[in-house]
């Protein structure tokens, strides 16, 4: 696998888009941070959309899940947790009204955390993962089955939304660049 720059990786996943393609995350500072690691963005990729499935799930939930939604017990049932606002509307919790719930061990607001302690580890370990000791690697992992889920739901959320009112979308649906 090659080791690429941050805004290398961002270009190489801009063009692998297809040019009237439309990049879903469920927040604005991934929009963010493709900006500024592609300054020449607006140029290269004049007609590449965004879209924040946040806003739309919110939508969704208040149109036509509410009474579910009212339903579900708390998310986490820590409400003094750091973040614990949040949770109500974070990808995990909204996904409690599909098919496709969240893994029992799944602990937002960790996830970040984990990767640093990762990447600092590999900075000392010259980049080599068999090097890294065992409790390392499991923070490693946790955090990519996260992701993994994260990246996961995002395809089954936005099916969802689509199945029931396509047109909630569209007003969300922004350019990337601008």
């Amino acid at each position: 696998m090659d080791v690429q720059t941050p805004s290398s990786f961002a270009k190489s996943l801009l063009q692998s888009a297809d040019s009237h393609s439309v990049i879903v995350a469920y927040s604005i500072p991934e929009r963010d941070l493709l900006r500024d690691l592609v300054t020449d963005g607006a140029k290269l990729y004049p007609d590449l959309k965004y879209v924040n499935l946040l806003r739309v799930a919110k939508r969704w939930v208040r149109d036509y899940r509410q009474d579910d939604f009212d339903a579900l017990p708390p998310f986490r049932k820590d409400p003094k947790r750091w973040g614990a606002k949040r949770l109500p509307n974070s990808l995990a919790s909204i996904m409690r009204l599909t098919d496709f719930p969240a893994p029992f061990d799944y602990a937002p607001g960790k996830t970040s955390t984990k990767f640093k302690t990762v990447k600092s580890a590999l900075e000392k370990k010259n980049q080599t993962y068999e090097l890294l000791t065992s409790k390392q690697k499991k923070k490693a992992t946790e955090s990519l089955k996260h992701n993994k889920f994260d990246v996961e739901a995002l395809e089954v959320l936005l099916m969802e939304i689509i199945k029931t009112d396509s047109s909630l979308l569209k007003p969300q649906i922004k350019p990337l660049f601008c």
